[in-house]
Parts: C-alpha cells; structure tokens; sequence
C-alpha cells in the first residue's frame, strides 16, 4: 500500500480506527486480478469530499432476495460504491447477483466498482463494501402520513418522474448529487403529514399537513416549499 493512501486514511479516519481501516481497505487491492481494483481506485474514491462507511461481511450475511436494511440505508446515501469480492472459483453466480443487487439500489448519480480476488481459500469476511462520498443532505428522512402515501402510489410513474426533475435542478444549484430521499410510511403522524428528518441526528427539518392531498396542482405549493428547503440546506448540509 502507498504512502499516498495511507496518508489519506490517516487523515480521514479516527486514530482509534486507523488501523482496522487502513487493513481492511489494503484487503481491497486486488491490482493482478482479472476484475481488478487497484490502489488508485481506492485512492480516488476515497479521496472525495464527504464521509465514508466501511462494512465487511460473509456473502451469508445477505439475503439478496430481501431487504438487508444497513446496506440498503448506507447505498442510499453514498454517491460512491466500492466492493471487493473474494472469489474461490466458485462464487460466480453469488458474485453476479451481488452486483445486480447494488445495480438495482443505486441510480445513474452514483458512481460503482468493484473487483474480484482470486483466492484459494475466502478469508471471515470475503465482502468488503467502501462507501464514499456520504454527504448529510443525502441522509435525510422523508415521513409520509398514510394519505399522502396513497396518493403518490396512485400515480407512480408521474411522481416518480416529477421528483426526479426536481433533484435533478437541486443538485444542479447545489454542485453534488441529490439521491432520492429515503422514505418511511409513518402511521404516527396524521394522514396527510410530511415531515423531514435528519436521520442521524433526529432534528426535524420541517413539517407540514396537505389540506388536499388528492390533486396534483393542490401538491405543487408544498413541493416548491420543499424544493426551497433543500436548496436552503444545499450550503449547510452538503459538507
């Protein structure tokens, strides 16, 4: 490992994480690989702004037919994706799946690699998942009352499109990508409640009730109030 990437760890980690980082991520090299990744890579991912997650794991910690709430909650926050998979010869299949997993829970915004090391024998952890480039304004919550719910899942495609659009120009004004925000059905607000949640530290970003909840135009007004919400948070929120 270059003096380069360990510098970069030394000054991104915690002193009483240095070590478990810095071995974990030299695991990650695979240089001679026929899917390499090299140190550069990591370098460069690693070097964004932002935090950085490290997770580790067995291929049997996963049910990839399931939702695996960590990763998924950690691969809708990182605009970047880093995975080393250990291979024994006989993992192909587990090793595809894997990725058309991240593929399937990740968007075009975020960027994704990986590599595959050949060994004869998988270490306790063959998994190792770097995810870079963690920006708060992409750790947000969005609570929905059960109305508001409903009315979006009337009308899927639409909203889907439409919310797009409106990251799109957010990300745009504020120089980093804006992910689709995490969103949880919560049956302990009114039915037609949306809250924004700071999901690390709880605070409560704003609040409001739609009156009409059935109408496409009667939703604008609040989604332009959101929109300068997040723009607002663009400069406190995206370091």
């Amino acid at each position: 490992m270059n003096k380069e990437l360990i510098d970069l760890i030394n000054k991104k980690t915690a002193k009483e994480n240095f070590e478990y980082v810095k071995e974990n991520i030299k695991g990650m090299i695979s240089p001679k690989s026929a899917v390499p990744l090299e140190e550069k890579t990591l370098y460069e991912v690693l070097n964004g702004e932002g935090e950085f997650f490290l997770l580790k794991a067995s291929y049997q910690d996963f049910n990839l037919d399931k939702e695996n709430k960590l990763l998924d909650l950690k691969l809708k926050e990182a605009l970047c994706v880093t995975v080393c998979f250990e291979d024994d010869g006989s993992l192909y299949s587990e090793i595809e799946k894997f990725v058309k997993y991240i593929y399937a829970h990740t968007t075009l915004q975020q960027k994704f690699y990986f590599g595959i090391k050949q060994v004869e024998q998988l270490s306790d952890y063959p998994v190792k998942i770097l995810l870079s480039e963690i920006y708060p304004i992409n750790q947000l919550q969005m609570h929905l009352g059960k109305k508001v719910d409903a009315f979006i899942k009337s009308d899927v495609d639409y909203f889907k499109e439409y919310f797009a659009l409106v990251r799109g120009k957010i990300s745009d004004e504020i120089g980093i990508a804006l992910l689709p925000l995490d969103i949880i059905v919560d049956d302990k607000i009114c039915d037609k409640d949306v809250v924004l949640l700071d999901s690390v530290t709880k605070e409560k970003i704003v609040a409001f009730s739609i009156e009409h909840c059935e109408d496409r135009k009667a939703l604008d007004i609040y989604l332009l109030k959101l929109y300068y919400v997040f723009l607002k948070l663009g400069a406190k929120y995206k370091h």
